[in-house]
C-alpha cells in the first residue's frame, strides 16, 4: 500500500475506533482510512512513492530497521512533525500493534502509543515513532529500547523515552546498553526497574542528570559515563 498520513478527520475517526474497543466493540481496524482522500493525505517524499507492506515483526528493533528505510525519502523534519504519518502506520499494523486475542477482544495500551502526542516529551511514546528515533539515532545500540514486540510498551522505554537526553545523547544510551543489556541471553538484565534497588533505570536517569551539570555528557562516550557512576552502579558494570 502506498504510504500516506491520516488527516485530522482520520485522526479522529481513528480515536473513535479506539474509543468503541475500549467500550467492548469487537471491530476489524478501518482500514478505509488509509486510502480515502478524505482521512488520508500524500507526504512530501522527493516525488518517489513508498509502498509499504504488512510484515510480521518480531519485536521492535525489526520494525524500526524496516521503517526507517522505507521512510527514509521522506525529509526528517516531515518525519518529526507530520504526527498524521505515524496514525497512519498505527492503523496500518494496528493487528501487530494491538493484536486481537482469541473471541476478538484487543488489549489496548494508552491512546498515545497509537495516536503519537502533540506534547513534544510524550510523542516518542509512541509504539512506532519511538523506536524509529532511537534506532535512527543509535542503530542496534538502541537494543534495550527495541527487544519487546511492537504490542508492549515497557518499563525500560517509559524509564529512558521519559528523560529526552538519555535517547538523544549518543553517550547516555551507550552507558545504558553497557550497563543494563545481557548480551548473552538478548534482553534486558533482571531488576533494571526496581523502584528500591540502587543502580537501576530509574537512578541512572538521576544520576545522569546530575552529571550534566558537571560535564558535557554530549562529548563522553558511553563508557565514560559508567566510570563516573558511582558505586551502587557496580554490580551492572559486569560485562555479559
Amino acid at each position: 500500500m502506498k504510504l500516506r498520513a491520516l488527516t485530522p478527520a482520520g485522526d479522529e475517526q481513528f480515536r473513535a475506533y479506539l474509543d468503541r474497543l475500549r467500550a467492548g466493540a469487537e471491530e476489524m481496524p478501518p482500514t478505509f482510512l488509509l486510502q480515502s482522500s478524505q482521512t488520508s493525505c500524500t507526504i512530501p517524499s522527493g516525488g518517489i512513492e513508498i509502498e509499504v507492506e504488512q510484515h510480521g515483526f518480531p519485536d521492535k528493533l525489526s520494525a524500526a530497521h524496516y521503517l526507517v528505510e522505507r521512510l527514509r525519502p521522506v525529509p526528517l523534519q516531515v518525519q518529526r512533525e507530520e504526527l498524521g504519518l505515524w496514525s497512519w502506520l498505527s492503523l496500518f499494523f494496528f493487528d501487530q500493534l494491538a493484536p486481537a486475542a482469541v473471541g476478538g477482544k484487543r488489549k489496548l495500551l494508552a491512546t498515545e502509543l497509537y495516536i503519537p502526542s502533540t506534547h513534544f516529551q510524550r510523542r516518542y511514546r509512541h509504539l512506532l515513532l519511538g523506536p524509529c528515533l532511537a534506532f535512527r539515532l543509535h542503530g542496534t545500540t538502541a537494543r534495550l529500547l527495541l527487544t519487546k514486540p511492537l504490542n508492549v510498551w515497557s518499563d525500560v522505554e517509559e524509564q529512558l523515552f521519559g528523560v529526552q537526553e538519555v535517547v538523544q545523547i549518543p553517550g547516555a544510551l551507550q552507558a545504558a546498553d553497557l550497563l543494563y543489556f545481557d548480551g548473552v541471553k538478548n534482553q534486558p538484565k533482571r531488576g533494571i526497574t526496581n523502584r528500591n534497588k540502587g543502580g537501576t533505570i530509574r537512578r541512572f536517569r538521576e544520576v545522569l542528570q546530575q552529571l550534566d551539570v558537571t560535564f558535557d555528557i554530549f562529548a563522553l562516550e558511553g563508557h565514560e559515563i559508567v566510570e563516573l557512576l558511582p558505586s551502587e552502579f557496580d554490580r551492572y558494570k559486569v560485562v555479559s
